[in-house]
């Protein structure tokens, strides 16, 4: 199992580097101070992707709805041409 692409054994490495860096008495603080730092990384990433995100969502919703309305607009202008010319040939009749 990989972490932010580190493996098993690359994370042995760095905490033993870092257990001789820190000393076994501020480690566990370290550890801490570092899972805060990344949890709040990816706090702050999951909120750039969401204001990157919804404007492109609401702008797709915008299109969709535009689609929809000249559709509807094309629809429409066929009916009446169509229900004309039945007009025109029962008056030939």
């Amino acid at each position: 199992m990989d972490f932010l692409g580190i493996g098993w054994m690359e994370m042995l490495v760095i905490g033993l580097v870092a257990l001789l860096v820190v000393g076994p008495d501020r480690l566990p603080q370290a550890a801490h101070n570092i899972g805060r730092v990344i949890s709040y990384a990816t706090q702050q990433w999951r909120n750039i992707q969401e204001q990157v995100r919804n404007p492109v969502e609401n702008e797709i919703i915008d299109v969709k709805g535009k689609i929809r309305d000249v559709t509807h607009e094309v629809t429409d202008f066929d009916r009446p041409a169509s229900g004309q010319s039945k007009e025109r040939n029962q008056e030939t009749h």
